[in-house]
């Protein structure tokens, strides 16, 4: 006779499966308060580990658990390395922005071409070589990629024409 439960939890007792096993699948957190959580973050800066948030939360020394006790008992990943006392330099925010100007987005695009890089929207976005903050630069700064290519110098015919989405009926 098959037995039907209204919850998860009434089906994982008639099983006899822990409450703890239901409640939290992939275990307790590590940091079960502020304290542990500053005792990582401490452990990490003597260890060397990078401290950025991209850093811990993604790559080979990824502390995902890390990143979010840390937003949950300081508001930010910031504040909770504050609290740890980490030096400023080393919490110090960068900028977004890498092309903080027209200027820097011309040189780079010139710097590209003079290496060899590619400097397509498909080549900016995509592919081994990619760049989409120059690619989203040149698009803040002057309006679009192609008129930051002129700008550089590259050549008309090397400018990569920007493809015309062909509608329904002229696919049909």
């Amino acid at each position: 006779m098959q037995q039907r439960f209204r919850t998860w939890g009434a089906a994982a007792r008639a099983a006899g499966v822990p409450r703890e096993a239901v409640l939290f699948p992939h275990g307790r957190t590590r940091y079960r308060d502020a304290e542990a959580c500053l005792a990582e973050i401490d452990r990490r800066r003597a260890a060397g580990l990078p401290l950025m948030s991209a850093a811990v939360q993604r790559g080979a020394d990824a502390d995902k658990a890390l990143f979010r006790a840390g937003r949950r008992f300081f508001g930010t990943w910031h504040d909770a390395l504050h609290a740890a006392g980490v030096p400023a330099e080393l919490v110090a925010r960068r900028s977004r922005r890498r092309y903080q100007d027209a200027a820097q987005v011309i040189a780079e695009i010139r710097r590209r071409r003079s290496r060899g890089l590619p400097v397509s929207p498909r080549g900016l976005q995509r592919g081994p070589d990619l760049d989409a903050a120059l690619f989203r630069a040149a698009c803040d700064h002057l309006g679009t990629l192609q008129a930051a290519l002129t700008e550089a110098g590259v050549p008309p015919d090397e400018i990569p024409r920007r493809r015309r989405r062909r509608g329904r009926a002229e696919r049909a």
